[in-house]
């Protein structure tokens, strides 16, 4: 027990550190597992049940679990930043992956392989994860994406009214490209589901290429191109035969997604794409590198949208103090931004599962 709460408490503070802390490390690392060579299938499935829905009652993005060699462990994601890390003893790790990858349907036989696939889960809600998993030369390496139901967007308070306008401009008019580009997390998908929502709205006739679908959106045609048969391009043949108004295609990572991005284009509907990308610039080298017509991509009209999040600090463990001579010199740098008397700091409680971080804000230009 205690060598499990030093990987996290120093000590001797662990004997100072709040209940709620020491509760969440015991119930992690015991949590039905007092004798791991008695593991059965149900236990497996409860210490699995409790890292996902754990995971999606703190509003953790995705978990990342890792076997390396003797070392077997896990970590959540929360508004970009990792938590602590917790240590699983090193037996559970084969029975782990085994029972979650088949309770994701994946056949006996390629349990050993590199695949994606899906969960559904019940907590409060019905909610599914986005298992992928790598095999490694010393174990293997698991992230499990968290979908959440979609959360309504106002645009009306997100963007200016200037660029709300182009963007409802692009799409009344059902022509030219729209691309969202930002980084991990930082509501890509969201605002991708949002503008085909808006469309049907708009009685426009969207149809969109996913790679898995992530959320259903009602009136919209969305084809999974997991379970399809066929390529982005052979996919853009049918639809456009359907006559659509725009064609979406999320996560564009690959030559062949750029060129259907590419085709759907040449089509005359509106194109909406998501992309991994951090400035304007580096969207359009992707785009390039990745295989897009330089002819086409510069000759056409693009809206880019840049999605961005920052952490709030969490009000309960917030606290103020005066900034630091560096912290001033730092700050001289940008002369624009006033030097603050005061800065805030976070170091973490209960009510923000001692991250320091209570929510993200959006970011407007």
């Amino acid at each position: 027990m205690r060598e499990a709460i030093e990987e996290h408490i120093d000590a001797p503070s662990y004997c100072l550190a709040p209940t709620s802390q020491i509760q969440q490390l015991v119930m992690t690392y015991f949590h039905e597992f007092i004798q791991v060579e008695a593991l059965s299938a149900t236990s497996i499935d409860g210490f699995i049940n409790h890292i996902l829905k754990h995971g999606y009652q703190i509003f953790a993005s995705d978990i990342h679990i890792q076997k390396q060699e003797k070392n077997f462990q896990y970590k959540y994601r929360r508004f970009g930043q990792f938590q602590n890390t917790i240590v699983c003893p090193d037996e559970m790790a084969e029975p782990f992956k085994n029972r979650l990858l088949i309770r994701a349907h994946v056949p006996f036989d390629s349990l050993n392989q590199a695949t994606d696939c899906s969960l559904t889960l019940h907590h409060s809600t019905e909610f599914t994860v986005r298992i992928s998993y790598i095999p490694t030369q010393n174990g293997y390496s698991i992230v499990i994406r968290i979908i959440r139901p979609l959360l309504d967007l106002n645009l009306n308070t997100l963007l200016p009214s200037h660029h709300l306008a182009i963007l409802n401009q692009y799409l009344l008019s059902c022509k030219d490209t729209i691309i969202i580009y930002g980084a991990t997390g930082t509501g890509k998908s969201t605002l991708f589901y949002h503008l085909l929502k808006k469309l049907t709205a708009h009685k426009k006739r969207p149809i969109s290429i996913e790679d898995p679908i992530e959320s259903i959106i009602p009136d919209v045609f969305q084809i999974n191109l997991d379970e399809a048969d066929g390529s982005y391009a052979q996919h853009i043949t049918q639809i456009l035969r359907q006559d659509p108004d725009a064609i979406g295609i999320s996560e564009v990572r690959t030559e062949e997604a750029i060129k259907g991005l590419s085709a759907s284009k040449m089509s005359g509907a509106l194109s909406i794409a998501t992309i991994h990308a951090l400035t304007p610039l580096d969207c359009l080298l992707k785009c390039l590198k990745m295989g897009y017509p330089q002819h086409e991509l510069f000759n056409q009209n693009i809206l880019m949208i840049a999605t961005k999040l920052l952490p709030t600090l969490c009000t309960h463990c917030r606290s103020s103090y005066a900034p630091s001579q560096f912290e001033q010199e730092q700050l001289s740098l940008f002369p624009d931004v006033s030097v603050p008397k005061i800065l805030y700091e976070a170091t973490g409680c209960f009510h923000c599962h001692h991250t320091g971080i209570e929510n993200t804000e959006p970011v407007r230009f």
